[in-house]
């Protein structure tokens, strides 16, 4: 495989889910299945689990990049990127809609550290250094912001069962 043919593929798949996330947003469409599923407690922790054991996979990278693991996180790159690109999945399968007040700030917040993550999978070259050193600041700063709004959805949702 060609390198960066992986990052190119990752960024497809998650532009598709992206897409496919947005439109099915827009059009109002619900999987009647799956809105049965996502009413009982016990799914829906099951499903918050997974997002965030998602998002402390993802959050593992930085840890790494951060503690000088140089060689640890280039093995993880790839994997950081393909887990960041099938982030709509768990999410969609969490819930179906972006949700009201701070559910859709939450909601926002995640698919924008998709779109900065995508964003950055495209090949870096000198003419696009600088563009591409403000989509990592803003991927990273969304997703520190991301931190405290699940932190804060984590506590609401066990506040109110």
């Amino acid at each position: 495989m060609m390198p960066g043919a992986r990052g190119s593929s990752a960024r497809v798949a998650g532009l598709l889910m992206l897409g496919l996330l947005l439109a099915q947003q827009l059009a109002g469409w619900r999987w009647p299945g799956l809105d049965r599923l996502q009413t009982g407690d016990a799914y829906m922790q099951l499903s918050g689990f997974v997002l965030l054991a998602l998002v402390a996979h993802q959050w593992y990278f930085s840890f790494l990049r951060a503690s000088g693991q140089v060689a640890r996180a280039a093995a993880m790159a790839e994997p950081h990127k393909l887990a960041g690109a099938c982030a709509p999945l768990p999410l969609y399968l969490h819930s179906q809609v972006i949700g009201h007040g701070y559910l859709a700030v939450l909601s926002v917040v995640f698919l924008a550290v998709l779109a900065t993550g995508l964003l950055n999978l495209a090949p870096a070259g000198r003419s696009r250094a600088a563009p591409r050193g403000i989509r990592v600041l803003l991927h990273v700063a969304l997703s520190t912001g991301l931190l405290f709004l699940l932190g804060y959805h984590v506590y609401i949702s066990y506040l109110y069962e």
